[in-house]
């Protein structure tokens, strides 16, 4: 199975924390829009209590998720029109 979408999601969420970790990101909005766990956590808890590298796990870890999920779902599309 290919794993073209868990490393470019995985990648492209390293880069999103470290743009925000480097302090680019002034009033945390690229943050925001790109990390799943923003979208989430705020029901639950405010997000300025959370540790900030503990959000950047969690993003990077969503992303990968959110990858291998694509990942598995096109092996399974592939391998579904492969036999017919």
């Amino acid at each position: 199975m290919s794993r073209k979408f868990t490393v470019l999601l995985t990648i492209f969420s390293i880069a999103l924390c470290l743009y925000h970790a480097m302090g680019l990101d002034h009033d945390h909005i690229v943050l925001y829009l790109f990390s799943i766990p923003a979208w989430i956590l705020p029901v639950f808890v405010d997000l300025e209590q959370i540790n900030a590298y503990f959000f950047y796990f969690l993003t990077i870890a969503s992303w990968f998720g959110v990858g291998w999920g694509l990942d598995y779902l096109a092996a399974k599309y592939r391998n579904r029109s492969t036999t017919r």
